[in-house]
């Protein structure tokens, strides 16, 4: 999160917002909001950039102010719907600025555009945005992950590899995305090189939800080559040591499955919806 605000004050503080080329702006406003933002005031923030649109709906430091603190204030409501209406705030302060003002292209602008179509679920226009800010110079970590993430949805692969090989340079701390990269790698079949990514984040990652997560791809990983024997070993330990992760489950009663053994895949399964009632992937495989 301070990232975040970090990242918008070096813009908001950039000379775009009180100093641009031609057009007045209100000082006495960018400054207020300035501070307000400095102080990670969201709330207020978004209170006063309403009330200045009430008034004058295509002022600029107004719409940019207000399209960042809907952002926030909607990434971490804790209530869905309510969340879901502060992004769209802030999708529509962000695209009229956009529209009225060619010079707020910026880097920052399609960030958090980028960001707030993902959170609604519209990834084309995630990854447009993404893909902008990328170019324009956005070198924040999670920007990876997201594109990455948005590369793989649309089968791209290739170009999820390329970006997630330009944040080993960029990004330190390796378990933020690595396990995006494993995953990308069995589903071009690279199973030597997920492998490798694997046995990198068991052996090194200091996180206990990436070890386990690490641990059942590589189970993944070994059904997927096919190695039967050594899979049913594997599962069998790792569902001693995480006794409550429904994947395994899943896992289990696919290789059951494969050797043609169904009440024994469906008992797995079950269990798997047992462990978490909202595991669709059970679900189906018990209704087909």
């Amino acid at each position: 999160m301070i990232v975040f605000f970090v990242l918008i004050a070096s813009f908001l503080g950039g000379g775009y917002l009180v100093f641009k080329k031609n057009i007045f702006l209100s000082l006495q406003h960018s400054r207020s909001f300035k501070k307000l933002w400095d102080e990670q005031r969201t709330a207020d923030v978004l209170d006063m950039g309403e009330r200045i649109l009430a008034s004058d709906p295509l002022n600029r430091v107004a719409l940019a102010f207000s399209g960042f603190a809907a952002y926030m204030s909607g990434r971490y409501h804790p209530d869905e719907e309510k969340s879901s209406r502060y992004i769209i705030k802030a999708i529509q302060y962000l695209r009229r600025l956009r529209t009225i003002d060619s010079l707020a292209y910026t880097a920052e602008v399609e960030y958090v555009l980028g960001k707030s179509y993902y959170a609604i679920g519209r990834q084309q226009e995630s990854l447009y945005h993404l893909k902008e800010a990328y170019r324009k110079g956005i070198r924040v970590v999670d920007i990876y992950e997201y594109l990455a993430v948005l590369y793989e949805h649309f089968q791209d692969y290739e170009a999820a590899t390329t970006i997630l090989t330009e944040a080993n340079e960029y990004v330190k701390n390796k378990e933020l995305y690595y396990p995006i990269l494993a995953r990308i790698y069995m589903k071009q079949k690279k199973y030597s090189d997920a492998r490798e990514v694997l046995t990198f984040l068991i052996r090194s990652s200091k996180k206990a939800r990436v070890v386990e997560e690490s641990k059942v791809y590589m189970a993944q990983l070994l059904y997927e080559e096919d190695k039967i024997t050594q899979v049913l070993a594997l599962l069998k330990d790792l569902i001693k040591e995480y006794p409550k992760n429904d994947t395994l489950r899943i896992l289990l009663g696919d290789v059951f499955s494969r050797q043609g053994e169904k009440e024994r895949a469906r008992y797995e399964w079950r269990e798997a919806v047992r462990l978490n009632p909202f595991n669709a992937a059970a679900v189906k495989r018990l209704t087909e």
